[in-house]
């Protein structure tokens, strides 16, 4: 049942990639004599890498039992980190190494208050219900 579910779930984040691609593919037919700068199709491979990075991780995370029903780690995490680290693509203007420092301390922020969020809330108020 568990199988059926997942291969379900896969299923649809695929259709929703496609129908994204899609619909970038449609608007560019729409105008033909447009002409698309560098950063535009940047941006446009940046998103495409992102949802298929989505894809491929969901099924990965639950093949480690990660749980996670919504998908926002493959969507927030690493499609998030790529989506930071892609903006060195497009932007002249910033580093990979700027990039990075920038990911590392976000990660530093969110695990900290994290911790400190569940250690509070495990204190006074508990984390699972009693049986």
């Amino acid at each position: 049942m568990k199988t059926q579910y997942i291969k379900i779930k896969n299923l649809l984040m695929l259709i929703v990639l496609l129908i994204s691609s899609t619909s970038i593919l449609a608007q560019k037919a729409e105008q033909p004599d447009k002409t698309y700068d560098l950063g535009a199709n940047i941006n446009e491979m940046t998103l495409t890498v992102g949802g298929i990075l989505v894809v491929i991780l969901v099924p990965l995370l639950d093949r480690f039992k990660i749980d996670d029903v919504v998908g926002a780690i493959p969507v927030h995490l690493f499609a998030g980190v790529w989506g930071t680290l892609a903006v060195t693509l497009s932007n002249s203007d910033t580093t990979l190494t700027t990039q990075l420092v920038g990911i590392l301390s976000v990660t530093i922020f969110t695990f900290v208050f994290s911790y400190i969020a569940f250690f509070l809330l495990k204190k006074f108020i508990g984390l699972r219900i009693s049986d």
